[in-house]
């Protein structure tokens, strides 16, 4: 059996092999189970050269087919990771846009619930007004103006921001008359803190009075007891007298404490009792905020509040007063500048000898 005729039955061979579902093993075999019937007609030709030829066309053509194969799998892998990749950006955008919807929409469920709360805290001061019949063309503020408020003489001066009914009609009756008075936090609060202030005023001057006349009272009825105790020396009397002198010791302890917040100490001493040191300072404070002497510049001492008040009104005045300065009256007093100096002599550290000299310079210059 010739070459020739074993390749082609090897090709037979690989081609059926091919055809039962068998892989083949080698390029050799592919191509003869693609085109093996090409291959036996080359082959069969006798021709060596033409058959070898004819081999490569074959070989060169499944190669080509192959490089087909693979850029036709490369374009599909390319357009189907574009695809996704198109598909993930949509994605990322839609991510982000529902990111900031959520974000805006938490704001608003937050402001939401923000003025819902302030509509109810603002209804605390409102005026509900029950049992008026709706009309068609009817102005509520008109009816809290002319209805409402005519009822109530010794009530202040009221401005109505906004009034409205509230709700529907139902069988209890028509809706409700809610009306909401203007509102003015600063006003509002100075008014309270006047008040507070003249009724405080008044109260202190009451109290301290009446503090006082406790006071003569107990240190009375102290002395009273203890001439008692002299001529009458029994147990009800000094239980009276122990008595009174814990009420004095109450009253005392209390305008100790006064005495304590008048004087802003800032720590007292645990079990403190003595009123010496808070008096001395109360008074230290109040000498620290007036001026009570100065000395001029004559070196004469001043005590009369109208000598003091002229004295700081000098003393400010010639601070702040604008004097003008020729310069050529203060370089005139520097030391002229030796031009031939030897720029070696700059040179170096500073002894005690040139910072000598450089300070008498300066201090006959002041002079």
């Amino acid at each position: 059996m010739s070459v020739s005729e074993r390749r082609l039955r090897s090709s037979k061979n690989v081609n059926a092999t091919s055809k039962s579902g068998a892989l083949p093993k080698t390029l050799f075999d592919y191509a003869a189970a693609q085109h093996g019937d090409e291959l036996s007609e080359t082959q069969g030709q006798g021709d060596w050269r033409t058959a070898i030829e004819g081999f490569q066309t074959v070989i060169d053509r499944v190669v080509n087919e192959l490089k087909g194969s693979l850029k036709h799998l490369e374009d599909d892998l390319g357009k189907a990771i574009e695809f996704q990749a198109n598909r993930i950006s949509v994605c990322e955008a839609s991510i982000d846009d529902n990111n900031s919807k959520i974000e805006s929409l938490t704001d608003r469920v937050s402001t939401t619930s923000e003025v819902n709360k302030l509509e109810r805290m603002s209804r605390r001061n409102n005026f509900r007004i029950v049992g008026i019949s709706e009309s068609p063309n009817e102005v509520c503020e008109d009816i809290f103006l002319t209805m409402v408020l005519p009822k109530f003489a010794d009530a202040p001066q009221i401005s109505v921001e906004r009034c409205h009914r509230d709700g529907k009609s139902s069988a209890h009756g028509p809706p409700h008359i809610l009306a909401t008075p203007t509102y003015d936090p600063a006003s509002r609060w100075e008014r309270v803190k006047y008040s507070i202030r003249k009724e405080s005023i008044s109260f202190s001057i009451e109290r301290a009075r009446r503090m006082r006349c406790d006071e003569r009272s107990l240190l009375n009825e102290i002395a009273h007891l203890q001439n008692v105790c002299i001529s009458d020396d029994s147990v009800e009397s000094h239980r009276k007298l122990d008595i009174a002198r814990c009420n004095l010791k109450l009253l005392n302890k209390t305008k100790l404490d006064g005495i304590i917040v008048r004087s802003r100490a800032r720590w007292v001493e645990e079990g403190e009792k003595s009123s010496k040191y808070f008096l001395n300072l109360e008074s230290r404070h109040r000498a620290h905020n007036v001026i009570t002497k100065l000395k001029t510049d004559n070196d004469e001492i001043l005590t009369e509040n109208a000598d003091l008040l002229k004295e700081i009104r000098n003393y400010y005045y010639k601070l702040y007063d604008l004097k003008y300065c020729k310069p050529s009256a203060f370089f005139a007093r520097l030391p002229p500048f030796d031009l031939d100096l030897d720029l070696s002599v700059c040179e170096g550290q500073l002894t005690l000898e040139e910072c000598y000299n450089s300070g008498e310079q300066t201090l006959m210059i002041a002079k």
